[in-house]
């Protein structure tokens, strides 16, 4: 139900994007290893978000116990999180910036604060942790391409 609302705005908001390209440079998309992984992650934290605002609801923003998400419990400020994680690298997979750590770091730190939460249990601080890994270790060690000389 969330998702059938939510998409017609997202549809028309992405109409109004404009490219982050440069008229003469060449497209990248998902080609590179880092943009496969940014856009399978984001499409698995979108996903974990809007199921667990189905899970969830929308109140209390801090929830204690949680509400059960498969063997995760999920209360709505993870459930941002893991929405506002997953569209900055969907975003960076698409406009091929996986090569920045700018979304990278955002998918760590969105990893992070789930762990201090009180609804935090051992499957969910083992996923958080990895995510925060793998997002640190591309971050950490991806080289910025040379800007072409002009």
């Amino acid at each position: 139900m969330l998702a059938a609302v939510l998409a017609p705005p997202a549809l028309a908001l992405s109409r109004l994007e404009r490219s982050r390209r440069l008229a003469g440079s060449p497209v990248r998309t998902l080609e590179t290893f880092t943009g496969r992984v940014a856009a399978v992650l984001g499409v698995v934290l979108v996903t974990l978000g809007l199921l667990g605002f189905v899970a969830s609801g929308f109140t209390p923003l801090l929830d204690p116990h949680g509400s059960p998400l498969l063997v995760l419990r999920v209360d709505p400020l993870q459930n941002l999180l893991h929405l506002v994680a997953g569209a900055a690298l969907l975003g960076a997979a698409r406009t091929g910036a996986t090569d920045h750590p700018r979304p990278w770091l955002l998918a760590a730190a969105g990893s992070v604060v789930p762990l201090v939460l009180p609804s935090a249990e051992p499957v969910g601080v083992v996923l958080h942790l990895t995510v925060a890994a793998l997002a640190l270790t591309v971050a950490t060690t991806r080289r910025r391409r040379p800007a072409p000389r002009r």
